[in-house]
């Protein structure tokens, strides 16, 4: 389990740079990295998440400086993506291990890593590799005080979310937490609660988003769909979940919210204060205060 900001109540609040990576790519969002950083404080983020090939792991000095200025920003988590089911998924990890290095430099401690592909179902061969690749990226982790959490897509909701029960199952907490997408879960077919309920206690890490109604359901921003996030947020803090919400925007088909990458930061940002006023969770005062004025 993860410690909130004792300033944002039991939670800090996040955003995933996907827009502008998306947008830019991983070298023009490392390029501007410090504009970016500095929009999403203004908005009124704590923190935010990207992926570890657009982070100056050379140039931490001039990172932290950056945070500085940006009002104490923190580096939520940096992600990784790779096949770790696959017999080259051990270089990868290998590697991945040990661009985590880096991280505390940064003022990070936390890598998500996920699956690069939608592979279901995975032979007992591809889960040895997977769980040994992954073994390995938190042990070079571990040995640098950087936690490890695992980002889900719909795919790993299979079969009642087997592959997620089997990492839970042979990874130990210390080793592997889960950096579960809520709104992945809900696309994959399974009860958000449920699966609070379920996996609450290795919840590390939580990626928090909305989707519209119908059988065309897509993402959307927080507040613009028809996810009950209020109920969500309360099973959280019924599970002891302590740590960081991070909104995710995610453009392509699947998305239906705004296409301009500040644009969904903000309107996250609004929707997620919003949800957790709603919730009646215990927030910071500042979060009910912003809403007010709005």
């Amino acid at each position: 389990m993860t410690t909130g900001n004792d300033g944002n109540g039991p939670w800090s609040l996040g955003c995933q740079l996907r827009p502008w990576l998306q947008t830019w790519g991983a070298e023009g969002l490392a390029a501007r990295l410090t504009d970016v950083i500095e929009i999403v404080a203004a908005i009124g983020y704590d923190g935010f998440e990207t992926v570890v090939t657009a982070l100056p792991l050379d140039d931490p000095a001039g990172f932290r400086e950056a945070t500085v200025r940006a009002g104490g920003l923190r580096l939520a988590a940096a992600h990784a993506g790779g096949p770790w089911w696959q017999p080259e998924g051990n270089a990868i990890a290998r590697e991945t291990g040990e661009r985590a290095r880096g991280l505390p430099a940064l003022g990070c401690d936390r890598l998500v890593v996920s699956m690069t592909q939608s592979v279901e179902p995975l032979t007992d061969y591809q889960t040895g590799l997977m769980i040994a690749n992954l073994r390995t990226i938190a042990a070079a982790c571990r040995t640098e005080g950087v936690s490890v959490a695992f980002h889900n897509h719909a795919a790993e909701l299979a079969r009642d979310a087997e592959l997620i029960a089997t990492i839970v199952g042979r990874l130990d907490p210390a080793e592997m937490g889960l950096g579960t997408d809520l709104g992945w879960v809900v696309r994959g077919g399974a009860d958000p609660l449920e699966f609070v309920s379920r996996f609450g206690d290795r919840l590390a890490y939580l990626h928090v988003r909305d989707l519209t109604v119908g059988p065309d359901s897509r993402f959307t921003e927080i507040g613009q769909g028809a996810e009950d996030i209020p109920a969500l947020l309360r099973a959280l803090e019924g599970a002891g979940y302590r740590g960081w919400l991070v909104a995710e925007s995610e453009f392509g088909d699947g998305w239906r919210g705004a296409t301009d990458p500040e644009q969904p930061i903000r309107r996250q940002f609004v929707g997620l204060r919003t949800a957790l006023l709603k919730s009646g969770v215990d927030t910071a005062e500042r979060q009910g205060a912003a809403i007010l004025q709005g």
